[in-house]
């Protein structure tokens, strides 16, 4: 084994090399919980209605088995992102995709932590913040949005979580240390969080290969990884799911599967042009290290790990994505928290050529500022369309809730409901009219507390007011304080009912100033009275609003002393206690 360089500057390095992880951690979790609250909603979405809803359905009716965590979702078997959400479902007592979504940011935080703890370890400080740096650019902006905003992906950063400790515990300990084993087990379990796992294998069997031709002879040392790298790709293949209509996404023929796969590994420029620019440093680093020119060392280990790994991702998702992929277009969103490795690879690998190239520094700072700018030119181009993809989520926000309600209430199908569930209507229907889960539904899609006013003739009246609209349209769901065309101002209480807890949530919109209109919820125990924070609530738009109520009876007061403003809101919804937590913590929307 190749040994570890000791690190420079003793403890204070060390204690300097934690303060920039948990900085990274932070930063992660903060940016991801900020995009949460913006642009996250509690609506299920594509596969959660399908496999995670199955799910539930067995483990509601008691007929859950541990052999149903193995089920295949699609071509992969997810066993932990099964355990993570039932377990999640079981604590919170309810179906809350907001609250898989801030946990999945938890975890994809630790494993950025993770990665650049991985490849930071040994490197002189200069370099190790400069892939600091690289790392958290890459791993940190929201590329991959759909992962951050769907709660079902989980498995995306599991995936990368055990996938890079295999690779680390497997190739940096001997056989015969315990840290091996760990590794190995690992490295099994990669391929349960999500099918690219099985590419630690292929890894493992790329990275003996290298050291094989490297040595010029077969050691020891390899041929634990050598088995262990087939044992994991013989399994993955035993186990492979095929799935029949996804047939006519794979790539129809060879051309299209070289210019897909050109295009992936040129991320984030995502142009098969630049493919060899942008993998420039790792070549020329397995070129070197094959021709003795380079010496063997952990960092380029590391490098061509990730890029081995990277690359299998690639290879995969170009054959069995390759037909609906354009070559020229940068692959789903979802996509891009595996192929953020490739350029954290090369710029490891730029930093292990730094030291060789010494004599040759204009040569090697020329093809380093090549690699930068056509690098720094694809994450501004993939921005702008990350940016158009979350505006595009914005948008969808509270128009697919309002199309699953419609599905619920009148069974009628609008075009952009198929967006959220995939195509797979049947599953969602079915499950918004199963009475098994009318009690874990998400609190938007919660059946609302049934509430009573003591007059006919009161000021509140039913109405809807569309978001972003300040014209109500009459439907049956929403209420205002609108007396015709002229706005009132007083307040109104409803009659007693009955709310079960931890917490009730809120979906309203004002144009009342602030301070001059409240929504509060009085016991009728205690006589306590618990308001809604509703004086920051932008002017004209929907925002959730929760409060926590011990279970008892309440009496819902609304009160508005702007003569010029509204009120509008939804009668409070059923939210469990994890639920209640993680949007007091999540920052305003």
């Amino acid at each position: 084994m190749i040994q570890l360089p000791t690190p420079q500057n003793g403890r204070s390095a060390g204690w300097a090399f934690r303060c920039e992880l948990v900085g990274l951690f932070l930063v992660a979790v903060a940016v991801k919980w900020w995009l949460i609250a913006r642009v996250g909603s509690d609506l299920p979405w594509i596969d959660q209605w399908g496999p995670e809803a199955d799910l539930y359905r067995q483990w509601l009716s008691g007929a859950l088995r541990w052999r149903d965590f193995f089920q295949p979702a699609n071509e992969h078997r997810i066993v932990f992102t099964h355990l993570l959400n039932l377990g999640l479902l079981r604590l919170n007592g309810q179906w809350d995709p907001l609250l898989q979504m801030a946990v999945n940011a938890l975890l994809n935080a630790a494993g950025t932590a993770v990665l650049a703890w991985w490849i930071g370890r040994g490197l002189p400080v200069v370099t190790r913040r400069l892939v600091l740096l690289v790392v958290g650019i890459v791993m940190i902006a929201p590329f991959g949005i759909q992962n951050i905003v769907w709660g079902f992906q989980s498995q995306i950063y599991l995936c990368l979580l055990l996938s890079c400790g295999a690779l680390w515990l497997t190739t940096e300990w001997p056989a015969s240390n315990w840290r091996w084993w760990a590794g190995a087990a690992v490295a099994i379990s990669a391929y349960f969080a999500m099918s690219p796992g099985a590419l630690v294998g292929a890894a493992l069997l790329a990275w003996v290969a290298w050291r094989i031709m490297e040595e010029r002879r077969i050691s020891k040392e390899v041929l634990p990884n050598l088995l262990l790298g087939g044992l994991v790709l013989l399994m993955a293949w035993g186990l492979r799911t095929p799935i029949p209509r996804h047939d006519v996404l794979v790539a129809p023929d060879f051309l299209r599967f070289a210019q897909v796969l050109t295009g992936v590994l040129s991320w984030p420029a995502c142009d098969p042009r630049l493919f060899l620019v942008l993998n420039a440093p790792v070549l020329v680093l397995l070129v070197g290290r094959l021709t003795g020119r380079l010496q063997a060392t952990v960092a380029a280990d590391r490098a061509q790990l990730l890029a081995a790994w990277a690359v299998g991702v690639a290879l995969t998702f170009s054959y069995y994505r390759g037909g609906a992929q354009d070559p020229f277009s940068a692959p789903p969103s979802r996509h891009a928290d595996f192929f953020a490795l490739l350029p954290i690879a090369n710029v490891l690998a730029l930093a292990q050529l730094g030291t060789v190239f010494e004599r040759r520094k204009a040569v090697f700072l020329t093809g380093g500022a090549i690699w930068l700018v056509c690098s720094l030119v694809g994450i501004v181009s993939l921005l702008r369309d990350t940016l158009d993809n979350i505006h595009e989520h914005v948008r969808l926000r509270y128009q697919m809730g309002f199309d699953v309600l419609a599905l619920r209430e009148t069974g009628e199908r609008r075009e952009t409901l198929l967006f959220s569930v995939d195509g797979s209507i049947a599953s969602c229907t079915a499950r918004l009219k199963d009475p098994l889960f009318q009690s874990l539904m998400p609190p938007l899609l919660q059946k609302e507390i049934a509430l009573a006013w003591p007059s006919s003739g009161a000021l509140l009246q039913t109405a809807v007011f569309p978001p972003g609209s300040q014209d109500p349209s009459p439907l049956t769901v929403w209420r205002n304080r609108n007396e015709g065309a002229v706005f009132q101002c007083g307040a109104e209480r409803s009659e007693p009912f009955e709310v079960l807890g931890p917490a009730v949530e809120v979906l309203a919109a004002f144009t009342a100033r602030g301070g001059k209109a409240e929504i509060v919820f009085v016991s009728e125990d205690s006589g306590s009275r618990i308001a809604l924070p509703c004086d920051s609530a932008p002017r004209g738009k929907w925002v959730k609003l929760s409060a926590r109520l011990p279970a008892g009876r309440y009496r819902l007061e609304v009160s508005n002393r702007d003569p010029a403003g509204w009120v509008a809101f939804s009668a409070p919804r059923k939210m469990g206690w994890l639920g209640y937590r993680v949007r007091q913590v999540l920052p305003s929307k």
